[in-house]
């Protein structure tokens, strides 16, 4: 029997393949899996982390012209 594996869209015929990596392993298919989670929740907290800091950034930068538009009006009065 010829069992064909789907790779980008196009099939292989394993029976003529030497790639060992096309066989089917559950353990390397579930270690693959769980450090897959395991990186997509680090990034995850990147990315959050990287948004709070915008945030930070953005809010304090505010602040500031605040602060030099509030100065600029009152040494414009005297």
């Amino acid at each position: 029997m010829k069992i064909l594996y789907i790779i980008l869209g196009y099939p292989i015929n394993h029976s003529n393949s030497k790639c060992d990596e096309l066989k089917y392993n559950n353990k390397q298919l579930a270690t693959n899996s769980h450090n897959s989670v395991i990186f997509q929740k680090e990034m995850k907290k990147i990315i959050n982390n990287f948004n709070t800091s915008i945030l930070k950034l953005q809010k304090s930068h505010s602040k500031f012209h605040m602060k030099k538009t509030q100065f600029q009006q009152e040494s414009s009065i005297i």
